[in-house]
């Protein structure tokens, strides 16, 4: 064999030993590519948490820097001088929808197909996106009134207290709320009872089971006994407990005993 033939299968040798080694290189240089990217996504997620944070006293301000600058860092289009310092020293915060396909724009789509089951049914609801922010604490006070979740009107939006954000029956009594309610009708609070019964009974029905929001404290068993004579309620409270568990059970009853339809009212 001579000097020529002898370097071709030698080099050929060579190439074929080398593709495992170039293999397991790549293969190597992939796995840590793969890998920044997941810890790069769990420090923005991380990021938009702090930045989400209503209460700028609950966030060091070195952290709040750190959590814009990161964002900043992995964005193509940075946040402008202006919402920078804002966002650093806690003055602005960012709205629930920055979080990406998380907890909220799951509730969102949840709400949506909630609506889609409203409107089937024949009621009049607003179509349109129905946002969904999420409140720290176990409440959210109005007017000196304390609130699991309230409906903003103006920007179409369910704030929910983050205690109960993790069951969607809680959001959808709320857009259940706004639905029934009539500024234009004579207000009572048997008229308030009543409507607090649909409010529970319509998120039961569109899940198909008897509990509502079984994961809460807030949790109802429509299929216990109640009973309808029972004193008419005096205040606002009373009509909520008498409506949400003696009605919202007689509705169930009667669903029961009718049998669900097709849409599942």
């Amino acid at each position: 064999m001579s000097g020529l033939e002898s370097f071709v299968e030698i080099s050929k040798a060579l190439s074929i030993a080398a593709i495992p080694v170039v293999l397991a290189i790549g293969g190597w240089v992939l796995q840590r590519q793969v890998q920044q990217q997941s810890l790069r996504k769990e420090y923005v997620a991380l990021a938009l948490s702090i930045l989400r944070e209503p209460d700028a006293e609950k966030v060091a301000p070195e952290l709040r820097a750190w959590a814009v600058d990161l964002l900043n860092l992995n964005s193509d289009l940075k946040f402008d001088e202006q919402t920078t310092k804002r966002l650093k020293s806690g003055e602005t915060r960012l709205p629930s929808n920055f979080v990406g396909p998380s907890l909220t724009s799951s509730r969102e789509r949840e709400l949506a197909a909630f609506q889609r089951f409203l409107i089937d049914t024949g009621f009049s609801v607003a179509t349109g996106r129905i946002g969904y922010d999420i409140w720290p604490g176990d409440s959210i006070d109005y007017e000196g009134v304390k609130y699991t979740a309230l409906y903003d009107p103006e920007t179409s939006t369910i704030r929910i207290a983050r205690k109960y954000a993790d069951d969607p029956d809680v959001a959808f009594h709320e857009l259940m709320r706004r639905v029934l309610h009539r500024p234009n009708d004579a207000q009572s609070f048997a008229l308030d009872a009543l409507n607090s019964g649909l409010a529970v009974y319509f998120p039961c029905s569109f899940g198909g089971r008897a509990i509502y929001a079984a994961t809460t404290d807030l949790k109802i068993d429509l299929q216990q006994p109640r009973r309808l004579d029972v004193p008419v309620p005096r205040d606002g409270y009373a009509s909520y407990d008498v409506g949400s568990t003696n009605w919202g059970a007689a509705f169930w009853a009667l669903r029961d005993r009718i049998g669900a339809s097709s849409e599942g009212v």
